[in-house]
């Protein structure tokens, strides 16, 4: 997941800033805080299965490299 689809839903800004290497500056509007809660929820999910996605992940790339 990308965090580009957040502006558009209106819980973060984005502003590039002209540099060498493009520079995106990103930050919670009024809205992002709201998401707090449902964030640390979903962040303690990912924390407990983080072998499973671990492992599935590497199945993936496994699978691709032999196919």
């Amino acid at each position: 997941m990308t965090s580009r689809p957040g502006a558009g839903a209106g819980w973060r800004s984005r502003r590039v800033e002209p540099t060498v290497l493009l520079c995106g500056l990103y930050r919670l509007t009024d809205l992002g805080p709201s998401l707090e809660v449902r964030l640390a929820v979903l962040r303690a999910w990912a924390e407990h299965h983080m072998a499973a996605i671990d492992a599935a992940r590497q199945a993936a790339l496994d699978r691709a490299a032999e196919g």
